[in-house]
């Protein structure tokens, strides 16, 4: 493989701006739309089901056939490989626009900051109000890493990319070994105490008929019995708050009832809060909020499950998912240095597609196997085989840039090549319409269905959807430039309206 690409044009020649039409590379807009249908299948699961279903394994033999067929394929085939390979794209689009603006002789670190910031915008919009799944803010942040490196030679950015993907494999690893440790200490005392609670109720029992007596001897009243009663029926005393009443309605440990909805409505937060405090977004509780709010709403209910939850999930990917982005997207900046994507790196292609199909696809489906048998976060089984998953779904991504290459490269599937390639020149418009799609249908604007569907249903809108969306961006490009988000996108960046209808007509 070559090194670092040299500008083809001279200062005076390319304009600051998008990418034209002319210049854009085939092969990655493919592998754009095929990182599109492969996210939405990953995605899906979580715009339906509570949060905590998607985490923890399938439920246990009961389960039904088609549900563990279905969830086998995603973790197999699709969870962590096309968020990689978006990723991967990221990167590799860096380095083109930043070749560019250095033949062009402009700037380029002010308009990618540009381009960051409203993304960042894009991202918390998306997540707060549609779905708290969203990338693009995790993106914009992790671009801000990315950005002082754009200009580093190809191996550096492949070894650096390199060292923090594997440090964060070992972190990821060492916190989950840490769950695994502190579940069975927790497990441990909690047997102690149920069995010092059944000694206890022993002794009372034994007890019981002296105490009976006492008390019915006994015809003095107790002052301290009286003045707790007293408080408790004091009609004077202090009103509980709204957020008191629904932190109780989630966190009542003797009624052991489900949340009341009325309460939750009323101070959403405070009863995510306390839901949370009982076992984080994992907990029944939490996940009968996330039903109520979805599919039931109202807004203000909604709304805040996607903010608790989308902050929850951000923080903690500081520590392990983010920090795998970064190194995803150096590494895919290595890759566009090196003119990976190139026919005359066809062996590569090979190399790729054979290792990574090869190894990677049974590699996955152990690690399916793995997970089904352990316990969330309390399992060294279910440890190991997140930690498979972590480095298989690396191999396995490889092996499909590698096939998607070869197919490109070779001229092979023209009809699907320009389907998927429509989809991925507006990757962002199809990005944020899968998410208005999945949401109209589970949440309570929509149709309310969140949390009623089996994963085999949730399939059969991912690909409906995406044969729409075939079809519906084949038909935008005819008559536009861009997709409506990337046009929005590109205006604000270089603050004037860029170009979107492809015809304009005859004047006058």
């Amino acid at each position: 493989m070559t090194t670092d690409p040299d500008p083809a044009a001279p200062p005076s020649s390319i304009p600051l701006g998008p990418v034209g039409e002319k210049d854009r590379i085939e092969a990655l807009d493919v592998l754009r739309g095929f990182a599109i249908f492969g996210i939405f299948w990953v995605n899906i699961q979580l715009m339906a089901r509570p949060f905590v279903d998607f985490v923890a394994p399938i439920g246990g033999a009961d389960a039904a056939t088609s549900e563990l067929v279905t969830w086998v394929v995603i973790k197999t085939l699709f969870e962590f490989k096309f968020v990689t390979l978006f990723s991967l794209l990221f990167g590799m689009g860096l380095v083109v626009q930043c070749v560019r603006a250095d033949a062009a002789g402009r700037p380029f670190a002010r308009v990618y900051l540009r381009r960051l910031a409203l993304l960042a915008v894009m991202g918390l919009a998306h997540a707060f109000f549609l779905w708290y799944g969203d990338i693009l803010f995790m993106y914009s942040v992790a671009g801000l890493v990315l950005l002082p490196c754009a200009r580093l030679k190809g191996r550096t950015l492949a070894l650096a990319g390199a060292i923090i993907l594997v440090g964060t494999g070992v972190v990821s690893m060492g916190l989950g070994a840490l769950s695994v440790t502190f579940s069975g200490a927790f497990a441990e005392m909690e047997e102690i105490a149920a069995a010092g609670a059944d000694t206890v109720a022993d002794t009372d029992t034994d007890t019981d008929t002296d105490a009976d007596a006492d008390t019915d001897a006994d015809t003095d009243p107790d002052p301290d019995t009286d003045a707790v009663a007293d408080a408790v029926a004091d009609p004077d005393a202090a009103p509980d708050t709204d957020a008191d009443t629904a932190a109780d309605a989630v966190t009542d440990p003797v009624t052991d009832a489900d949340p009341d909805p009325e309460a939750f409505r009323r101070a959403p937060f405070a009863a995510l809060l306390a839901a949370v405090q009982v076992a984080g977004p994992f907990s029944d509780e939490y996940a009968e909020l996330e039903r109520i709010g979805f599919a039931e709403g109202p807004f203000s209910a909604a709304f805040a499950v996607r903010v608790f939850t989308y902050l929850f999930v951000f923080v903690n990917s500081i520590f392990s998912f983010l920090w795998r982005i970064i190194a995803v997207f150096l590494i895919g900046a290595a890759l566009m240095k090196g003119r990976f994507f190139e026919p005359r790196h066809r062996a590569w292609h090979w190399r790729a597609a054979v290792i990574g199909l090869g190894v990677g696809l049974p590699a996955e489906a152990l690690v399916a196997y793995l997970v089904r048998q352990g316990e969330y976060g309390a399992s060294w089984v279910w440890l190991g085989g997140e930690a498979l998953h972590y480095f298989a779904s690396l191999l396995l991504c490889a092996g499909y840039v590698g096939l998607i290459l070869l197919i490109v490269n070779g001229g092979l599937l023209g009809w699907l090549r320009r389907g998927l390639a429509a989809v991925g020149r507006t990757a962002l418009s199809n990005y944020l319409l899968q998410t208005v799609v999945g949401t109209f249908v589970m949440q309570w604007w929509g149709l309310g269905l969140f949390g009623t569907w089996e994963r085999p249903a949730m399939i059969t809108l991912v690909v409906a959807t995406f044969v729409g969306q075939i079809l519906v961006s084949l038909i935008w490009l005819r008559y536009f430039r861009a997709g409506p988000m990337e046009w929005l996108w590109r205006s604000a960046t270089y603050f004037r309206l860029q170009p979107l209808r492809r015809f304009t007509g005859p004047a006058g």
